[in-house]
């Protein structure tokens, strides 16, 4: 890792923090363990690791490596720790491995300490007063416990003399010393004299040197510190156990801490005892300081603080650990409350460095676009920080902000232009701006998000301009955007919905909002909503362009890539939008066609995309954050929940590096715009990472099984021990593996352990022991007697079950187990009631005696007394007097029940007074109402018991009694409360029943329920019920949504019926479209066609879909999409038509398949002996029953080219095929609407699609199927399948076509047929500039043929030729291919027109490149950064750089990333910096490779041999040729040759240009395979009109400072030299514009015609070397050079240049 901001240590542990000699420092966040090296200056971050499963409250480092005290390796390096989990655990920091763990303790651990004298021993303790010793090589543990009281442990230390003494600090505030010895641990001392809690505990051993002159203290003697929470330091003697100096801390030490309001501190004393330095204490102070105490003298002792008058070099707030470590002892590690690491130098009594902690999750990263170095994190620990990245390599510079924020920061956005300011969102809805420039209070928005805000956006204004800011500040929280005023935060911000929906005349509600991300030209934004759906809309009043539904879940990250990338320029891919949700998948969208569409004034559709161009797939869950590489196109980095960051290679579709270093979930990612090697990630682990993708080793994210195997090995790590000590004896594991049978055996020798327990552990092992050996007898027998060892039978029936007697067993739990007492037997005699009058009832059953005296004394109160009561010892005689007695008696009762709970009889006593009313109210009041009770209340009054019933419902839903309570509430007749509380539980079904029952169908109460129990129905992921609750309140479209929402085909099948049902004619085809898709790439041809047979609305899906379903059968059954679609796939499915096809009769194909055009060396591929198109046709007809009139085939069209419009160019083999069956149906389409023009364009389009070099085979078997007669007889093909269409309509439909077609004649075929049956073939000129549709078609026809005569794979589907084999210059099977042909295919590739469009564009390209060349070396100049945009209104050149569109096409970019490809080693080659044999494959075909014979260079085979050979053993082979010294002829030879090229002295070029001047007219005399001249003079004079006509091109005008010589360079040279300044860039770029504008209307499919000549002069070479010829023939000679001289009369780059002159140089050696 570059650079890692690690968690903030854990607050209040005793001992969470350590370090040793080594320079090895440690501490404990949350439950995790960091370690650094602090020995180096900066100190360096190491690792960190998961180290528990709860919160890690004790460190301790093994003072010494356990394996080699004397290792070098500071790394290897030993640590203990301690977790609330109650595991105390062993690691091996070097590797990250956990060596042992012991889990004896029952409590939560407080601390830890690895014995600094004993390096075996580590003592643990935890709150209930535990402490373990534990011997992590002998793996012995003992324990001890305290016979006291609050016995809480905060501290724990060892001796550092003694082995055997532990000091214990407690929460009480008592010390105790133990005793360690292994047998017998007890207490030596009791330290008292501490009030309040233990915080640290500290020995050091006095020497002799060390003791005062007043004699203080005697040789040999120990002493320990100890800090309490009251405030003072003591010092012990361990001789006495005596308190000899106390320390009071000073309140005010000159240290002030930062003011809290409305938090009170908490104290916390920590205390360090340097080894080496026994005079000498460190303790942390009141308000954050550190003291040093001087200790050797008496009385008052002297202290001083660390690091003097640099409070902002120090802790600003309590300290919680100190540790001392390093050479000698002399540096010192602290950590506070501040959230900050200090590294101190004991000598300097200085700070050395400050390490700044996170204390929450980072949520948001963000780096300054103005201001680069300068990185601000939102961190959920309330503090807002900015870290400068432009500080040293290893320093921390990080500023924090804490005033006026109050919650977690959940979102950070820089402004873009103003470095100042700085936004932010938190997770109570506040949205703020922060200048970090300032000490003022943030401004803070008057408008509050209800919920977090997890999106904080700056962009331009939406609606109209307000105030003097560009920019406006976006938030996004609880699915509602706001836009505020950053000059008016106090306004009201206003809602993005309202003005959405008053521009688009939307009335519904929107839905809710997830993320927006701008483009970097800020004129659309894409928003993401919860459903998955993503919105993009132009600006300025955010007009709706486009809706994609792709994801099923919610949005969380959209970012679109940047406009200008590294210093390239404008970059191609600026239209990407990167999306990623709550599913596994990445997607990326292509929105060039949307934006080029919308730029149209009449643009008024909503285009609708249901399918992304790249799917990234690797991420084992969800996918939070994404982030465009700002220096290189096409990559992108997404951080995902399986706590992992991967790199993406975008444009080829590859995951590139994985970085795994988090270890939890990544919430956000950055790419550093600095240093394009480094990406910032923050994650919930509390740490932000800064690392290098070059360093790392994993290329994808481990996958879910991969996991599952680490977390099992992790598992079995180590040896878990089965039982604890302490107080559940009996309480064991039910299972032990064999293997750890004789480990709890060994364990249970220790004295230590109870007999019992090993008894216990001894059951449990003959329990496993026995089972299984039942287990392998059940191996050898299904169902039998078997005999078991001890003799008792075991019968066995594996398919009812098993009974197994273990009386052996049984014996051995018997003897553990406790006798069972007699008196526990339940008593099943029946109970009497409880007496109502229990008191009296005492006082009547107290003996014979005393009833006796209760009768004299009744008598002597009955006739002698003169008063009415009785006297309190005679209350129980009450009833037998008066009434008024008798209540007394009541009362006396009531009282004794309430003092016992007797609530029922207390209440029945109520009841018998009458007082129902007051009983009632006072049961109510208590919560004690019951239905016995209840049913009184009718005695008092209707109104009370309605009242009663209401309480009593009410007191029924606190006890969860939903269904009771709301019986009650009907009874007092309050249906509406009752409905309302059945929704307030979420029992939704329930009080939608009731309120149909009891409520009119109008009434709102009814939508309301429905409408909240789909939306939570919804979040529950129960898409199916909330679809049926949206349908229940007519709300389809929400319905809808839910449906489409649920990850599987039928669900998009049964969302589209449901559309279809509520008329939702839009929704109700894009679900089925894509249902259709989905379910045609599974081939599940069935399905899709169920579906489109629903419904007319559906039947424009069955013209791609069969299609499809036929284009794959037909290539499956040639062979040719094996590892495509699998062959299961076809079928297992039947078809969608086989059933159904009824074989009408067809009217007779026209033409002579036999028939074939010049370029056509296939033979046709046929179905039923018709052509594929006529075929497609004859299924629609037929299974379809599609009626092609003009109307209706108008419609189609319009619907498929919206389709197609907005169509993602995709990648893999089955998501082309289909674009490719879209495509055939529109050509289709096209041919019956007689646009054969359009047609040809819509065939070349589905060609291309598969012009990729691992696609060649399903291009040819496309062009076989599609043109089986070759592009020369298409135009025949069309009109044969228009004639078949016509003979399908009957009379009124026909009669349609001659009316609305009126240039249709029925004898249009005939005469087409007639015309094209002749021998001629129609000559097409390179000079022309009408390049046609059909033309492009004819050029990509002709470039698969040259792929495929290149890719020399025989085929036996050839067509046979008769020609003279001495005209033949390549013979494939039964095929000649001859000169005449080579001469056609160049007449049909290399065309002018389209090889000036390529020019123009590539110039434009390099002059982009050129300015942002410029505007980088103004910024570096001048130390500012300005985008390219601004560069240019900044200065004289302006409006360089415009929003151009349409100007790169596909086809164009691809051709220029291999023209750069080859560019690459030309310019090697021409540098001398690649081998020979490199320099010659540079223009050979791929796969080509030299070999060496010591022959003449005339001979070809020195030039070419196929041969396969890895890249090493060339290099070998080159090696060994290039240091023999006998065979020199051929290295003489070609070497000198490749080094004159190169060479100042230009013998290779003298050479060269006398043998083209004395052989020129030669040359140029090419003849044809049948024996006449060529017209050489035509041809040289077009091609001097050509040269001449491309230097005026380039020469238009003169610019200033400009030479001459300029005007005739390469365009990749021109642009770069020194002097051109941006107003020539500007005049070039416009005059670029001005040229492509007035360009005819050209295809932009059509190959690029310089790339055509390169593959038809690999074929020339290729023909030779198949002749066996040990020279290049003088036909191939004349071929090469014609294709020479017009490749360097039209080369307008430096590497073509240089290309073209090799082939020439390889014809004057072989000439």
């Amino acid at each position: 890792m570059d650079f890692v901001l690690p968690a903030s240590p854990n607050w209040y542990c005793s001992r969470v923090v350590d370090c040793n000699k080594h320079g090895i420092a440690c501490f404990g966040s949350k439950n995790s363990l960091f370690w650094w090296d602090f020995s180096s200056k900066p100190s360096k971050f190491m690792s960190y690791i998961n180290a528990h499963q709860e919160r890690l409250v004790g460190v301790s480092l093994c003072p010494c490596d356990l394996s080699n005290a004397e290792a070098d390796d500071r790394r290897l390096s030993r640590c203990c720790t301690a977790g609330e989990d109650g595991k105390v655990k062993m690691w091996e920091l070097g590797n990250k491995i956990q060596l042992d763990e012991q889990e004896l303790h029952k409590h939560k651990l407080t601390c830890v300490h690895w014995s600094p004298f004993d390096q075996d021993l580590v003592a643990s303790g935890d709150e209930r007063g535990t402490v373990v010793l534990w011997n992590v090589i002998l793996k012995e543990t003992w324990i001890w416990q305290p016979e006291f009281s609050n016995c809480h442990i905060l501290c724990i230390s060892f001796c550092p003399s003694a082995s055997s003494l532990l000091a214990v600090g407690f929460k009480s505030g008592n010390i105790v010393i133990i005793n360690g010895s292994r047998k017998n641990l007890h207490v030596i001392r009791h330290l008292r004299g501490h009030e309040d809690e233990i915080h640290s505990i500290a020995w050091q051993p006095m020497s002799d040197d060390c003791l005062n002159s007043e004699g203080d203290h005697s040789p040999g003697e120990t002493l320990i510190a100890s800090s309490s929470r009251d405030k003072t330091i003591r010092l012990w003697t361990l001789q006495s156990g005596q308190s000899i100096k106390t320390l009071v801390l000073p309140s005010n030490s000159g240290h002030h801490r930062r003011e809290e309001a409305g938090l009170k501190a908490r104290i916390w004393i920590t205390l360090c005892w340097p080894p080496n330095s026994p005079l000498n204490l460190v303790s942390s102070g009141l308000n954050g300081e550190l003291l040093l105490w001087s200790i050797n003298s008496r009385g008052k002792a002297k202290t001083q603080v660390i690091n003097p008058g640099h409070a902002t070099k120090g802790h600003s707030r309590i300290v919680f650990n100190i540790a001392v470590g390093g050479p000698n002892y002399k540096t010192l590690v602290s950590i506070s409350m501040d959230r900050l690491v200090i590294i101190w130098d004991l000598e300097s009594l200085c700070s050395q460095q400050m390490i700044p902690t996170l204390g929450g999750y980072v949520y948001s990263v963000d780096q300054s676009p103005t201001h680069p170095s300068q990185l601000a994190l939102g961190v959920g620990d309330c503090l807002l920080r900015i870290c400068n990245r432009g500080v040293s390599s290893g320093y921390y510079g990080v500023q924090t902000f804490w005033q006026g924020i109050k919650a977690k920061i959940t979102a950070v956005s820089w402004h873009p232009k103003i470095e100042r300011l700085l936004a932010y969102g938190t997770e109570d809805g506040s949205v703020g701006i922060y200048d970090v420039h300032s000490t003022s209070l943030p401004q803070i928005s008057s408008t509050y998000h209800k919920k977090s805000v997890y999106g904080i956006y700056w962009g331009p204004p939406c609606g109209e301009k307000f105030g003097i800011s560009d920019y406006s500040l976006y938030s996004i929280g609880n699915g509602i955007i706001y836009q505020h005023k950053p000059e008016k935060l106090d306004q009201q911000a206003d809602d993005i919905n309202v003005l959405i929906q008053r521009t688009n005349g939307y009335q519904q509600k929107l839905l809710s909002h997830s993320v927006l991300s701008w483009n970097d030209d800020h004129l659309h934004v894409a928003i993401g909503n919860d459903d998955g759906s993503i919105d993009i809309y132009s600006l300025p009043h955010l007009k709706h362009l486009c809706s994609i539904h792709v994801h099923k879940k919610l949005v969380n990250c959209l970012k679109w890539h940047p406009q200008f990338v590294g210093d390239f320029g404008t970059s191609s891919y600026r239209h990407w939008l990167a999306s990623c949700s709550n599913e596994l998948v990445i997607h990326v969208f292509n929105l060039q066609k949307v934006f080029d569409k919308s730029a149209h004034d009449d643009y008024t559709r909503l285009a609708t995309i249901t399918e992304s161009f790249c799917q990234l797939e690797g991420h084992t869950s969800r996918v939070m954050h994404l982030c465009w590489n700002p220096h290189t196109d096409g990559i992108l980095a997404s951080a995902s929940f399986d706590c992992t960051v991967q790199v993406w290679d975008v444009k080829h579709h590859l995951a590139v590096r994985n970085y795994r270093g988090h270890l939890g979930h990544v919430l956000c990612v950055q790419w550093s715009l600095l240093d394009k090697d480094v990406i910032y990630s923050g994650s919930d682990d509390h740490t932000l990472h800064g690392w290098k993708i070059s360093e790392q080793v994993h290329t994808a994210p481990i996958s879910v099984q991969e996991k599952k195997k680490l977390r099992m090995k992790q598992r079995n790590k180590g040896i878990e021990i089965p039982v604890e000590f302490i107080s559940d004896q009996n309480s064991l594991s039910h299972s032990m593996s064999p293997a750890r049978s004789d480990e709890a055996l060994q364990t249970c020798d220790s004295e230590s352990v109870p007999a019992n327990f090993k008894d216990s552990c001894q059951l449990l092992i003959l329990c496993e022991q026995k089972r299984q050996e039942i287990l392998a007898k059940k191996e050898a027998t299904k169902i039998g007697l078997i005999q078991d060892t001890h003799g008792s039978n075991i019968v066995q029936d594996y398919d009812d079950g098993e009974e197994i007697h273990m009386s052996t067993l049984s014996s051995h739990a018997n003897d553990l187990s406790p006798a069972r007492d007699s008196s526990t037997r339940k008593d099943h005699r029946k109970r009497r009631a409880r007496s109502l009058f229990p008191k009296s009832s005492i006082a009547d059953n107290r003996g014979k005696q005393p009833s006796q005296q209760d009768c004299i004394d009744f008598a002597e109160f009955k006739y002698l007394a003169t008063g009415t009561m009785l006297e309190e010892n005679l209350m129980h005689l009450g009833c037998f007097h008066n009434r008024k007695n008798t209540y007394a008696l009541f009362a006396q009762e009531e009282l004794y029940h309430l003092e016992h709970e007797n609530y029922d009889q207390h209440a029945i006593l109520g009841v018998f007074k009458g007082d129902v009313k007051s009983t009632l109210q006072s049961a109510v009041d208590n919560g004690r109402l019951n239905d016995h009770l209840l049913a009184m209340a009718p005695l008092v009054s209707s109104d009370f018991w309605e009242q009663m019933c209401v309480q009593y419902a009410s007191q029924l839903v606190k006890e969860g009694q939903f269904h009771k309570a709301t019986t009650y509430y009907l009874g007092a007749n309050q249906v509406y409360k009752a409905i309302n509380m059945l929704k307030e539980n979420k029992l939704y079904k329930d009080a939608i029943c009731l309120a149909r029952v009891r409520l009119p169908p109008s009434d709102p109460v009814l939508h309301d329920l429905f409408l909240t129990w789909g939306n939570h129905m919804a979040k529950d992921g129960n898409y199916e019920l909330a679809a049926k609750c949206f349908l229940a309140i007519n709300s389809p479209k929400e319905a809808i949504g839910c449906l489409a929402r649920r990850p599987n085909s039928l669900a998009l099948r049964a969302a589209a019926l449901v559309a279809l049902a509520a008329e939702e004619m839009e929704l109700s085809h894009l679900y089925a479209q894509k249902f259709v898709q989905e379910s045609i790439l599974a081939s599940d041809w069935r399905g899709a066609a169920e579906l489109i047979r629903a419904s007319p609305y559906f039947m424009v899906l069955a013209l791609p879909f069969s299609v499809y379903e036929i284009l794959t059968r037909v290539l499956e059954s040639n062979k040719m999409l094996t590892g495509i679609v699998p062959s299961s796939d076809c079928e297992g499915n039947s078809s969608s038509y086989s059933d159904n096809l009824c074989h009408r009769k067809m009217p007779g194909f026209l033409l002579d398949m036999g028939k074939v055009d010049s370029f056509c060396i296939w033979k046709p591929l046929l179905i039923d002996e018709k052509p594929f198109l006529l075929y497609i046709l004859k299924i629609w007809h037929e299974i379809w029953n599609i009626t092609f009139t003009v109307s209706r085939t108008m419609k189609l069209y319009e619907q498929l080219l919206n389709l197609h419009d907005y169509k993602q160019s995709q990648t893999g083999d089955k998501q082309i095929l289909l674009e490719a069956s879209l495509n055939i149906a529109i050509c289709l389409l096209k041919v019956i609407l007689r646009d054969f023009e359009g047609s040809a364009r819509f065939m070349t389009d589905a060609i291309c699609l598969f012009q990729d070099d691992s696609r060649q085979l399903l291009c040819q078997a496309l062009c076989r199927l599609l043109l089986p007669q070759g592009p020369h007889l298409f135009h025949l093909l069309t009109e044969q399948i228009h004639a078949f269409h016509v003979a399908l309509l009957d009379s009124s439909q026909l009669e349609e076509f001659v009316l609305q077609i009126p240039s249709f004649l029925i004898g249009t075929t005939t005469k087409t047929v007639h015309e094209f049956n002749t021998d001629d073939i129609p000559e097409i000129f390179t000079s022309s500039e009408q390049c046609s549709d059909y033309d492009a078609l004819t050029a990509v026809y002709c470039i698969v043929i040259l792929k495929f005569l290149l890719s020399q794979k025989v085929m036996v589907d050839l067509i046979e030729k008769t020609v003279d084999a001495k005209d033949c210059c390549f013979r494939i099977t039964e095929g000649m291919i001859t000169y005449q042909y080579i001469f056609n295919l160049a007449h049909a590739l290399l065309w002018n027109v389209q090889l000036q469009k390529y020019e123009l564009l590539e110039s434009e390209v390099f002059i982009r490149k050129a300015v942002s060349s410029l505007v980088s070396n103004h910024r570096a100049n001048n130390q500012i950064n300005l985008s390219v945009n601004e560069f240019c209104l900044q200065n004289p050149e302006s409006n360089v750089i415009e929003n151009e569109k349409g100007l790169e096409s596909t086809t164009f970019v691809n051709d220029l990333c291999e023209t750069y490809a080859y560019e690459k080693d030309i310019k090697e080659s021409n540098n001398g910096s690649l081998p020979m044999h490199r320099r010659l494959k540079a223009i050979l075909p791929s796969g080509t490779t030299i070999t060496h014979k010591c022959e003449s260079t005339r001979n070809v085979e020195t030039f070419m041999s196929v041969e396969s050979a890895e890249h090493e053993k060339e290099c070998m082979v080159m090696e060994k040729y290039q240091q023999c010294t006998t065979d020199c002829a051929v290295k003489s030879t070609v070497d000198s040759y490749f080094l004159g090229m190169n060479s100042s002295s230009g013998t290779a070029t003298s050479h060269r240009t006398n043998w083209t001047n004395t052989c020129k007219d030669e040359l140029l005399k090419i003849k044809h395979c049948s024996g006449d001249e060529f017209s050489t003079s035509n041809l040289e004079s077009e091609n001097r009109a050509n040269h001449v006509k491309s230097l005026d091109f380039v020469r238009t005008s003169n610019y200033p400072n400009v030479p001459d010589e300029w005007y005739s360079l390469s365009v990749d040279k021109k642009y770069e030299l020194p002097y051109i300044t941006m107003i020539v860039l500007q005049k070039e770029l416009n005059r670029i514009k001005t040229e492509l504008n007035s360009l005819p209307l050209i295809s932009n499919r059509f190959p690029h015609p310089l790339i055509s000549a390169k593959l038809l002069i690999q074929f020339v070479l290729l023909c030779c070397q198949a002749g066996q010829s040990q020279n290049i023939c003088e036909k191939c000679i004349n071929v090469l050079q014609y294709l020479c001289e017009w490749g360097l009369s039209h080369a307008y780059t430096s590497a073509w240049k240089s290309f073209f002159l090799s082939v020439q140089d390889l014809i004057y050696q072989n000439k």
